[in-house]
């Protein structure tokens, strides 16, 4: 049972989970001697090429790395013949580099994010939209104006409200209902629907969850009625997340630990290791390290995670549906991109034999993240059945006529919402132990 505590219960006794981190590095440094940073006036230029290298001296430890940003004389790869690394390729390429240095680190990605986010706002041309005005009328409006604009809006965005009467409400924050709030000029309204418009092509944004919305409710009109599912991934208790760490076998962290943790995630470096399916001396189970290696693997490695569950949405979630369904979805069905497309021409990406809910035309979903730090997905499965298309009266008219079966409907529910546990013996052993384990840490906390 120590080898599959649930992560929801476990406690980090550990102090260094109370230090800043900082200390903790400062510290490192104290014990190599004396070190003499000297600092000037003058602010690196951050869409220069050098530096992310410079920012993240620790991470790259040779100036040999970055982006090539548009109009910028070329600090490296000055051949004509050179490649030439957009931002966000760079990002994409720096998050799937196999130093240990890149992946445990706990701010070179989000860094390079941060800075990949910033230049692409600031430097996406569609937040001053041209106004709509009469030809040879003139334009009053000066920067200064633009600036007490934005903070205007900054305002409303905190303090604003939006309705009247008892449906006023605040915005709290929200910019998707910042283009509604009272007492905003017309030049503040149109800032405010340029930033609008311009954040739904950005990721990680409020404006994503109207896309999402709307995308879903144009499914549900084109694919018909649907069922609601909820996948979380487990990636603590996941032999794939495992198998894609990308760790090097000779990488200097792997000996930073101690003597069972080094020795475990030597073997998990392996190529070929955890063997994802059972061997001859496992009659039926996969044999994996202890629960402390994999929360271990889990946390330096958050790319193993990403991938694993893409691999699980992507392949096995689709295959149990039976839709066919591949990595570039749903752009493969573009003839640029792909010949291949996995809709037919009726726009079905259901299988011939469909899968373990019957035959299902197509599914979408959306990814967020749990508190625990793992994804997981929210999505709509449409079923191919009578409920599909059809109305309540057409679905009574059916009943009538004796061509429906309703008790073939309660059946079909019963066993897709079935919560009984496969081995009733070992779930109330389970629970024993989780309630054991926190009475122990309470006792612990208050002694």
């Amino acid at each position: 049972m120590d080898n599959i505590r649930p992560k929801a219960f476990h406690l980090d006794k550990d102090i260094t989970t109370c230090i800043n981190p900082d200390v903790l590095r400062e510290g490192t440094l104290e014990r190599y001697g004396d070190l003499h940073i000297q600092t000037g006036g003058k602010f690196l230029p951050t869409w220069h090429t050098s530096y992310t290298s410079q920012a993240l001296p620790f991470v790259i430890p040779r100036m040999v790395s970055g982006p090539d940003y548009l109009n910028e004389q070329r600090w490296r790869r000055v051949y004509d013949d050179a490649p030439e690394v957009s931002p966000t390729e760079f990002m994409r390429g720096f998050a799937r580099r196999v130093e240990a240095q890149v992946a445990h680190d706990m701010t070179a990605i989000p860094i390079v994010r941060s800075n990949w986010f910033q230049y692409t706002l600031q430097k996406t041309g569609a937040f001053l939209a041209p106004y709509a005005a009469k030809r040879g009328e003139p334009e009053n409006n000066t920067a200064n104006e633009f600036i007490e604009a934005a903070k205007s809006l900054f305002k409303h965005l905190h303090k604003g409200t939006t309705g009247s009467g008892k449906q006023k409400m605040p915005i709290a924050g929200d910019t998707t209902r910042l283009p509604y709030a009272n007492g905003l000029t017309p030049l503040e309204r149109r800032l405010a629907w340029s930033m609008h418009f311009m954040c739904q092509n950005l990721p990680g944004v409020q404006q994503l969850r109207q896309l999402m919305g709307h995308a879903q409710f144009g499914a549900r009109i084109v694919y018909g009625d649907c069922i609601f599912i909820t996948v979380s991934p487990n990636s603590q208790h996941s032999a794939l997340v495992l198998r894609l760490c990308r760790t090097r076998r000779n990488d200097p962290s792997l000996s930073a630990d101690d003597g069972n943790m080094t020795e475990w995630l030597h073997k998990i470096a392996k190529k070929d290791f955890p063997l994802l399916e059972a061997s001859e001396k496992d009659t039926h189970e996969v044999m994996l390290p202890d629960y402390e290696v994999r929360r271990v693997c889990g946390a330096r490695e958050p790319l193993a995670v990403v991938d694993a569950y893409h691999v699980t949405m992507r392949l096995r979630l689709a295959r149990l549906l039976g839709v066919r369904m591949c990595p570039n979805c749903p752009r493969c069905n573009d003839a640029s991109i792909s010949k291949y497309p996995c809709q037919d021409k009726f726009g079905s990406n259901m299988m011939p034999m469909g899968g373990v809910l019957g035959g299902v035309d197509a599914f979408g979903s959306a990814t967020e993240f749990q508190s625990t730090n793992d994804p997981h997905i929210h999505g709509e499965v449409h079923i191919v059945c009578i409920y599909q298309f059809s109305t309540l009266e057409e679905i009574a008219n059916e009943i009538k006529k004796k061509l429906l079966d309703p008790k073939t409907v309660f059946d079909f529910n019963a066993w897709l919402h079935r919560e009984e546990p496969f081995n009733p013996t070992r779930l109330v052993v389970f629970f024993f132990f989780i309630i054991r384990n926190v009475c122990i840490n309470l006792v612990t906390l208050f002694l």
